[in-house]
């Protein structure tokens, strides 16, 4: 897999090129603990836990490799990310044990952005997929392979 020239992703299949300037995802619980990962299109990443707009601890900065971030393009692209609702809401009733996200795709062209619970029923598998992508990334623990044995 090839990079091409900077903010120009290529995915895998070498069909669509996808001008990405990030992609950050925001989590909180009950508590408004939660954390904060950016990972811009060279692969950088910046995280850190967070208590409301608080830092909490070190700022842990890296880079993922061209592989891991088209994986997660990929990922973008299967789930039709600008498809999807704003929002995913869910009549169940929201408990201690969820995490709230912000999920944001920025391109060139286009900014989206998606919420939802992670208890809710209704929401799309693709987003869990991206969460956990970016979750393995954010722990250190890149988790792409296997993934699309989640239904």
């Amino acid at each position: 897999m090839l990079f091409v020239p900077k903010d120009f992703i290529r995915a895998d299949d070498n069909t669509k090129i996808i001008d990405i300037e990030y992609i950050e995802m925001v989590s909180w619980n009950w508590e408004a603990l939660g954390y904060y990962i950016k990972i811009s299109s060279d692969g950088s990443y910046e995280s850190y836990l967070k208590r409301g707009d608080i830092i909490e601890g070190e700022i842990k900065k890296g880079k993922i490799a061209d592989e891991e971030l088209n994986k997660l393009i990929k990922s973008f692209q299967k789930c039709n990310f600008y498809g999807l609702k704003n929002r995913y809401k869910d009549p169940k009733k929201i408990t201690r044990m969820g995490e709230n996200y912000l999920l944001t795709l920025k391109t060139i062209n286009k900014t989206k952005s998606v919420r939802f619970y992670s208890e809710s029923n209704n929401i799309p598998v693709c987003l869990r997929k991206i969460v956990k992508q970016i979750e393995g990334i954010y722990s250190g623990n890149y988790v792409s392979e296997g993934l699309n044995q989640i239904k």
